[in-house]
């Protein structure tokens, strides 16, 4: 098991601390004269108009928003692919706001996640993450999509995301809404447990100059930030440019990453016109594992395999146009087309990958009480990749361009206005692997009153299999790697061979494995019980057929180069599970100084033999946290954030709590101060393995902080 302290021995006195801290305030509010002042007369005028009025204008706009806002007010747009609120969406889902990253201390994309309910986010070493929606975690999750602005960042290279190329500033997001559940019916194939949309801010919110910087010790080794908005007639725009380097955990993983974007809003009264783009480049350290040249021993440890550390860099771009033309309340027309590009090398071969996408988007009420979303979509994915000068991975065909055509309509009934809704709807998709893929869903949405919220849906997804099972092959040393042979075949074993492995992820027959098929089933329950106070609460039931599994043939004696034993592995739809849980979570505001939000996950999975090979153990059996935040005196902001996550039994990675602090001073209008304490109950831990036996290691993640300050200027 882990060998690193118990974290359960920190949580006393955090404890203690909020509770003191709590009774002072309360005493304060009970006994005036035990602090000169009443609560009620320093807090409420002076933390809530003083502190926001010193605000800068733009901050204090948004602060003022939030404050107002509830659950029943927050809007959505990726449930149903037009705007409604999130009280109403007949899907589980949670939004993390601009606010909630700011004053969570996140600095990326994995760390802001964690804030919702029904994710596993378990950091694997400094540049790496294994991020999930209800299951099968890994650092590719091949079930979860991921966009930025309707774009997708979801790799079809290995079925997941590189999550260390996502780096847009986060302060120019405007939120990320996630999903969780399937999301085919309108997002396509590989939306099977969730969808994670992150939306950036329109440029005409990101006016005036914006200046970011700060340090920090071990990770955070120092970062900056610079942005400028301004306005050409009717266009705003904004420009910038980003900078990090992060140092590495005990192992040889530092990183570093340049960014600079762009991004141009154009309105005219019923017309919408977004242009943007964004270029990155950076390098990146890992250790990795080699199979040692010749079939040999490495003299110095006796094993097969070398680890060595690799340096890589990695590169890409997008643009991005989008035209909307709004004829009505009911009736909307979108026009989106994009351009991505990436280059990486890792594990000594290099890729080129590009995407061109369209689609095409109409919203319109044919009949009263109907409203219709439809659309049509085309994506082209040429890609090229350079093999390595090693035997042990190699890319066959090197080079493919494939096409993907989509479709997709749904209808929105109001059976009865205001109080119930029926969803039904599909998506058609043909690719190159599986060819035409059929996506439906239904759901129903009842308002028992306007605090409340029931609903319930029936859907149906799948994960398309990857580009690396069609056309990568692996060479791997199993370890402990000597196994006992009849070599001379008296039924006695008399020498010990080493045991190989080559992989394949095409069938024995030489053909694609199958999608992967989920068929869910899900419930969910909102309300407002009293003002400042909401609960969403959803369960689901998942079953998976066709999962994607291996085949093993042999072992063969082989006598070149050395003589050995290989196991064959070929990939096989041998594989099925069984998933449920239920995800839960409460905002309550105490006071206008005061926010606490909490949330809890429970999942189950069952796998049969096969698919548990791969599977089982990656994910957390239930997982909470809690953010408190306070906006104390005048100038000054607290927020604690306090999170448990559970074993996990196939890394052998023991259950751990950890906590995260964050102090901000508004030292002027214009000027923010801040620190940041992450990590802070235990000096290091792990929360992820590494992926197979030849990749990449897994490290533990140290304590950590940093000071960072903010320059606004309108």
């Amino acid at each position: 098991m882990s060998k690193h302290p118990n974290p359960r021995s920190g949580i006393p006195w955090i404890l203690a601390s909020l509770i003191v801290f709590g009774a002072a305030l309360r005493s304060l509010a009970e006994d005036p004269a035990a602090g000169g002042a009443s609560l009620e007369g320093i807090v409420a005028p002076k933390m809530a108009e003083d502190a926001i009025s010193s605000l800068d204008p733009a901050v204090e706009e948004v602060a003022e928003q939030l404050k107002s806002m509830s659950l029943m007010d927050l809007v959505v747009t990726s449930v149903s692919k037009h705007e409604e609120k999130q009280f109403d969406a007949a899907a589980a889902i949670y939004v993390i706001s601009n606010e909630d990253i700011r004053r969570s201390g996140a600095r990326n994309f994995a760390e802001a996640l964690r804030m919702s309910p029904g994710l596993t986010i378990g950091q694997i070493d400094s540049n790496k993450w294994g991020i999930s929606s209800r299951g099968f975690t890994d650092r590719f999750s091949d079930k979860l999509l991921v966009l930025i602005d309707g774009r997708s960042v979801y790799t079809p290279t290995f079925s997941g995301v590189f999550w260390d190329a996502q780096n847009y500033p986060l302060q120019d997001v405007e939120r990320i809404e996630v999903i969780r559940g399937p999301g085919g019916t309108l997002w396509g194939a590989n939306a099977v447990n969730g969808v994670i949309n992150i939306i950036t801010k329109d440029a005409a919110e990101s006016q005036g100059a914006y200046f970011e910087g700060g340090w920090g010790d071990p990770l955070e080794r120092v970062f900056g930030d610079i942005r400028y908005g301004g306005q050409l007639g009717e266009a705003h725009y904004r420009v910038y440019f980003d900078y990090f380097e992060k140092d590495g955990t005990p192992i040889e993983d530092s990183w570093n990453n340049y960014q600079t974007g762009f991004r141009i809003d154009w309105d005219n009264v019923d017309e919408h016109f977004t242009f943007q783009g964004d270029y990155y480049w950076g390098n990146r350290r890992q250790i990795t594992n080699q199979l040692n040249p010749g079939f040999v021993p490495v003299p110095e440890t006796g094993r097969y395999v070398r680890s060595f550390v690799e340096d890589f860099d990695v590169s890409g771009g997008n643009v991005l146009g989008r035209y909307t033309k709004t004829f009505s309340a009911d009736s909307e027309l979108i026009f989106q087309v994009y351009y991505d590009y990436v280059e990486r090398g890792e594990l000594r071969w290099r890729g080129y990958r590009h995407t061109a996408d369209a689609e095409l988007q109409y919203r319109f009420s044919p009949l009263e009480r109907h409203s219709i979303v439809s659309g049509l979509g085309y994506r082209v994915m040429p890609d090229h990749f350079d093999n390595p000068d090693t035997f042990d991975i190699v890319w066959d065909p090197a080079e493919t361009n494939h096409q993907l055509f989509s479709g997709f309509l749904q209808d929105e009934i109001e059976l009865i206005p205001d109080v119930a809704r029926f969803i039904i709807g599909t998506k058609v998709e043909h690719n190159d692997y599986t060819g035409w893929e059929i996506q439906p869903n239904a759901r129903l949405t009842v308002k028992p009153s306007e605090n409340q919220t029931l609903w319930g849906a029936v859907s149906r997804a799948v994960h398309v299999p990857e580009r690396n099972l069609e056309a990568v092959s692996t060479n791997l040393a199993l370890e402990p790697g000597m196994v006992p042979v009849d070599v001379n075949g008296d039924g006695i074993p008399d020498t010990l061979l080493p045991l190989f492995s080559a992989g394949n992820g095409r069938t024995v027959d030489g053909e694609m494995v199958d999608s992967t098929e989920l068929l869910g089933w899900e419930a969910g329950y909102r309300i407002e019980p009293v003002e400042r106070v909401s609960v969403d609460v959803a369960g689901f039931y998942n079953q998976y057929d066709n999962l994607v599994g291996a085949a093993f043939t042999g072992p063969d004696f082989r006598g070149t180069p050395v003589p050995h034993l290989l196991l064959s592995s070929h990939g096989a739809n041998n594989g099925e599970a069984t998933t449920y849980g239920t995800e839960v979570s409460i905002n309550v505001e105490l006071a206008e100084w005061w926010r606490v939000s909490a949330n809890y996950s429970w999942l189950r999975m069952d796998f049969d033999d096969n698919a548990g090979l791969f599977s089982a153990g990656k994910d957390p059996e239930q997982q909470f946290n809690i953010r408190s935040s306070w906006d104390v005196l005048n100038d000054f902001q607290i927020d604690v954030w306090w999170r448990y996550v559970d074993q996990l039994r196939a890394f052998n990675i023991d259950s751990y709590f950890d906590l995260d602090a964050r102090i901000a001073w508004q030292v002027c209008p214009n000027f923010e101060m801040s620190v940041v304490g992450q990590n802070l109950l235990q000096p290091l831990r792990e929360e992820f393995g590494g992926p197979l036996a030849n990749e990449n290691a897994s490290s533990a993640i140290e304590r950590g902080f940093y000071l960072m300050g903010t320059v606004r200027f309108d």
